[in-house]
């Protein structure tokens, strides 16, 4: 019998925005989210016989068995209420909640001085940045979008979005396809209802590969008017973009393997060569102090596609979830030197694909999961971010 879960409704709410900078209300509309959660946070699980998971026993982990920890199992918790919901007991530690307290998660940013968080990825990345901002709007009085890419439902970046009504780079933009509608970056302040100053700055940006020509900056053979020559999105995004108002604290980047996966057949060396991409351009442009935790794909569902045109469709003799397994080795092995290292910005996390193979029920349609797992695990990714 299936399991039966709560329903983890975030609610987005299709609106115009009047007066707005970025949009003309006559003509667009923007997603404003209420990113609500269908659960409460719970301490059930505060007294354990594992130590706590943390980065620093993931980094123990990693230099013994040179692989993401295994996530255990998954077991069903009754709140003695109507809702019933699954808690994961990984093999190596625990968690103390199922779903971190305001307290909590604000005392966290406090002290490791967390002010800014960016999220990347593609439409499996939105939906953990909306995990996320469900986290967030528990946590601080107010979260608001101040700004959203408006696509009009076309893969293609918004230009507008990214030049910031700088007329001069906007007229520098050279565009490309961006093959993923719902790759739609976002920026959200969370602040104090009776004050107008930022508490917390979130952001998504939303990319279908870790190096792509969505966007490329061309000023002919030489850079202009103080704006540089960027060959490729990311370089963009980390070199300038990212300048401005200032720098993340944290990073999160779940890499867009269900799209890797189509360039693994032509270029196999593909996905090996973006995260050394991605890293460079992280470690070259961003602060020291930055923390990047870096998050392994989940497993796909053959069983839940229905009939989409992709049931059991294989690139080079491989089914999909094969290929997750394979490109996830790949990210671990070229990140292994920094997940091992004490002083290290960048970290790892449990193994999500063996957290999600098997479980086809929390599958919507054999890629995407339902809701929930996307903010329970951004839960437990903060957790053990915050245990360090």
């Amino acid at each position: 019998m299936p399991y039966l879960f709560a329903v983890f409704g975030f609610v987005f709410l299709v609106v115009f925005v009047e007066n707005s900078v970025l949009f003309n209300s006559s003509k667009w509309t923007i997603f404003k989210s209420s990113f609500k959660s269908g659960y409460e946070y719970s301490n059930v699980m505060k007294v354990t016989e594992t130590p706590l998971c943390s980065n620093a026993l993931f980094r123990r982990y990693y230099r013994n068995h040179h692989a993401f920890p295994p996530p255990g199992d998954w077991v069903i918790r009754d709140d003695n209420v109507s809702e019933i919901f699954p808690v994961l007991k990984p093999e190596i530690c625990s968690f103390s909640w199922n779903g971190l307290p305001p307290t909590v998660l604000r005392k966290c940013f406090k002290q490791h001085g967390i002010r800014s968080m960016l999220m990347l990825g593609d439409s499996q990345g939105v939906r953990y940045s909306w995990g996320m901002m469900a986290i967030l709007n528990r946590t601080f009085p107010e979260c608001k979008i101040i700004k959203i890419e408006d696509t009009g439902g076309k893969k293609a970046a918004d230009f507008r979005y990214f030049s910031d009504g700088d007329r001069k780079l906007l007229s520098r933009m050279k565009p490309d396809e961006r093959n993923c509608v719902m790759c739609v970056s976002y920026q959200v302040i969370c602040t104090n209802k009776h004050s107008r100053k930022g508490l917390f700055r979130f952001e998504f940006i939303g990319m279908h590969h870790l190096s792509e020509t969505v966007m490329q900056v061309d000023l002919g053979d030489k850079d202009q008017d103080g704006i540089p020559i960027m060959s490729s999105f990311q370089e963009f995004i980390f070199r300038y973009h990212l300048q401005r108002p200032h720098q993340p604290d944290l990073i999160v980047v779940p890499p867009p393997v269900n799209h890797a996966k189509f360039q693994t057949v032509h270029k196999p060396r593909g996905f090996l060569d973006q995260i050394r991409g991605m890293k460079s351009l992280i470690d070259t442009w961003m602060p020291d102090d930055t923390r990047v935790v870096w998050l392994p794909g989940m497993a796909e569902h053959e069983s839940a596609r229905g009939k989409n045109k992709y049931v059991n469709k294989t690139w080079g003799g491989k089914l999909a979830s094969e290929i997750v397994l394979d490109l996830n080795k790949i990210l671990y092995e070229e990140m292994e030197p920094e997940f091992v290292g004490d002083a290290g910005k960048h970290f790892g996390f449990l193994d999500l694909f063996k957290a999600t193979v098997g479980h086809g029920d929390w599958s919507v349609d054999g890629v995407h999961m339902k809701p929930f797992w996307y903010e329970l695990a951004m839960s437990y990714v903060m957790e053990t971010f915050c245990a360090e």
